[in-house]
């Protein structure tokens, strides 16, 4: 079994623990992955820029964590 802590999650964070928990799920048996954030959404940075110049409303940028973890168990 293994268990692991990803402590963030911007783009490395997120990401990593997406393609372990996948990883993981092919070798059989009972892991546990664990995501630390300081902030309970993920923004997606290359789109503020859009928020900047009036294009795009900054919550569209953003998607909560939780419901994402959760779904992959």
């Amino acid at each position: 079994m293994a268990k692991v802590v990803i402590v963030g999650a911007g783009f490395a964070g997120h990401y990593g623990a997406l393609i372990l928990q996948d990883a993981l799920k092919k070798i059989g048996g009972n892991h546990e992955i664990t995501v630390i954030s300081r902030v309970p959404k993920f923004t997606y940075i290359p789109s503020l820029v859009w928020v900047g110049i009036n294009q795009m409303k900054a919550e569209k940028t953003q998607f909560e964590l939780k419901p994402v973890y959760d779904k992959l168990g």
